[in-house]
């Protein structure tokens, strides 16, 4: 992960939009969390740089937002919910924890709210997944997110969802021998294999 903290340089090491989205939060091990979704604004700026919705809907979105800034606000509160809900419950299948039943129950609300929402179209003979575009709704991200929740635990084996060993980051692993412990090699792996050294140097002194 990047030392400089903005949507900008924000790693996208998930594999998937889900995973991306619950990794909005810096580091689930360390101290003074840093939430890189400061205001509904900046949830767009991550909108936009995983290309969650094409540019002219985002700025639909930030126009609107804009006008209902205090909407904006409690929307984006719901949002970021969410997010903790999907990765307790991603997290507690990686661990192979009992998910509350709580848990469950506000996933399928959310779920069935999102699935409500959208709708296949046929655009030039491709399958676009899309919604009603001729009302602005805020919530129009979770949409996507949920979705994509829902591909996952339909389409990608369990023993592929991953919780990276130095950062807590959700991801999932593509590797050929299912064997990836980090989000990303050259920043939390190097990191890990660091501190790791640092104490096996110790223990000896």
């Amino acid at each position: 992960m990047s030392k400089e903290r903005s949507i900008k340089t924000l790693l996208l090491d998930g594999g998937c939009h889900c995973f991306n989205f619950t990794n909005t939060i810096h580091s689930r091990k360390e101290e003074g969390i840093y939430d890189y979704l400061e205001t509904y604004d900046s949830l767009l700026d991550w909108c936009e740089k995983v290309k969650l919705f094409p540019k002219d809907r985002i700025k639909k979105l930030r126009d609107f937002a804009m006008g209902n800034n205090k909407n904006a606000e409690k929307m984006l509160l719901e949002i970021k919910l969410k997010r903790e809900l999907l990765y307790k419950i991603f997290s507690s299948i990686i661990h192979n924890k009992l998910i509350d039943e709580t848990f469950i129950e506000d996933f399928n609300s959310a779920l069935s709210d999102s699935l409500s929402n959208l709708a296949f179209k046929f655009n030039k003979g491709k399958i676009d997944l899309g919604w009603n575009e001729s009302k602005i709704n805020l919530m129009e991200p979770l949409w996507i997110i949920f979705k994509d929740a829902f591909d996952i635990f339909t389409a990608v084996s369990v023993n592929r969802y991953k919780e990276c060993n130095a950062c807590g980051w959700l991801f999932l692993d593509r590797s050929k021998n299912n064997s990836r412990v980090w989000c990303n090699m050259q920043t939390c792996g190097s990191i890990d294999k660091a501190k790791r050294y640092y104490y096996r140097k110790k223990e000896k002194a």
